[in-house]
């Protein structure tokens, strides 16, 4: 028999509360292993710098900054979309 915040909790909800504690750090244990890495983020970062500058080169009139805002809104939008592995 447990005690949560001072008040009487019946081994059946103890053990129900458990269980999906389980559940729980399972399902974040998931999402955490689906994001990417540091390193992956940092990459991507630099590949739409390259990729904005590129561009710039190509349509002077268009700052590198709002290239950069449109590929970052790109690859958020694909990792949206992307299927659950």
């Amino acid at each position: 028999m447990r005690e949560a915040q001072g008040s009487f909790v019946p081994p059946s909800d103890a053990a129900a509360l458990e269980l999906a504690l389980c559940r729980l750090r399972d399902q974040l244990a998931v999402i955490a292993g689906a994001r990417p890495t540091p390193q992956e983020l940092a990459d991507d970062h630099a590949a739409d710098i390259a990729t904005a500058r590129r561009i710039h080169q190509a349509r002077p009139g268009v700052p590198v900054h709002h290239v950069l805002a449109v590929l970052e809104v790109l690859r958020a939008m694909s990792e949206m979309e992307a299927p659950d592995a």
